[in-house]
């Protein structure tokens, strides 16, 4: 009975991670397991059996979490684009306080907002420069795409294991979120059809964002650890930079002439829902 607990915690957390702007870590701690998860992980190498043991039903149950709702986001961004992206934006905005209280404090106030203002404007021109025209990236395979996927992959979980952090908030911001959820759809309706061919394709470009993540999952635990005892303000600074740009690259995106007034409307009533119930969420 246990193990199926932290299978759904799991499932929990993973469901989180798929959706810019919710923090899976941040579940993890409201459910009482984010030491243990991080712990885990940070003595993967000194500790290996005990740590996989912890582990696996958190991996097994997130791993089902994503595949699951996978699916429902791209419909989502198919079917209501303008209310899905507004109300990301919602729940991004409302994660900003749990951030901010730890980001700037008395002792190196200055430092901390030059890193907050540093990881803003890096954050906003790393957009820019990836995306055309408001447009998704286009994944194909060359040295360089599978470099930044692989990038990606470590800085995504950096930002999962960061408590108000949402990785997948950065892909979207960088126009690989949709790209990077359809293959990982096709995947899924390949390997249900027995198209190993066509699951092979959609792998070959999800296996460097896979290792990414892997390699940042291992080393970024030990990192963040470090850095969390020795320079919490302007760790969370430079998160609250990152998070803080999100909302401007993810509006500059939207074809904006293509929606009618009831999109705009359906679409601030649901920004407002999201942010309402983050922020009642974040206090208690």
């Amino acid at each position: 009975m246990e193990y199926l607990n932290e299978v759904l915690k799991g499932m929990i957390i993973g469901v989180a991670n798929i959706m810019p702007g919710v923090s899976g870590s941040a579940l993890a701690v409201s459910m009482g397991v984010y030491d243990q998860i991080l712990g885990a992980i940070s003595r993967v190498f000194t500790d290996t059996k005990k740590s996989i043991k912890t582990l696996l039903p958190y991996v097994i149950g997130a791993v089902s979490g994503v595949l699951g709702l996978s699916f429902v986001i791209e419909w989502l961004f198919e079917v209501w684009p303008l209310q899905t992206n507004l109300t990301f934006i919602g729940l991004i905005l409302g994660g900003i306080p749990a951030v901010a209280r730890r980001a700037v404090k008395k002792d190196g106030r200055k430092s901390s907002y030059l890193i907050l203002f540093a990881a803003f404007a890096l954050a906003v021109f790393m957009g820019s420069m990836e995306r055309t025209e408001g447009l998704d990236v286009i994944l194909t395979m060359n040295v360089k795409q599978i470099t930044v996927l692989y990038i990606l992959g470590i800085v995504g979980a950096f930002s999962m294991i960061v408590p108000g952090v949402s990785g997948t908030m950065i892909f979207m911001m960088l126009g690989y979120y949709r790209p990077l959820l359809a293959l990982i759809n096709g995947f899924v309706r390949a390997a249900a059809a027995g198209d190993l061919a066509g699951a092979w394709i959609c792998s070959q470009r999800l296996i460097p964002l896979g290792l990414g993540i892997l390699t940042g999952m291992f080393l970024c635990a030990k990192v963040l650890l470090w850095l969390f005892e020795r320079y919490e303000a302007v760790t969370y600074s430079a998160i609250l930079g990152l998070v803080l740009s999100s909302p401007m690259v993810i509006l500059s995106g939207i074809p904006w002439a293509s929606f009618r007034a009831l999109d705009f409307v359906t679409g601030i009533v649901f920004f407002a829902a999201a942010l309402f119930v983050t922020l009642r969420f974040e206090e208690e």
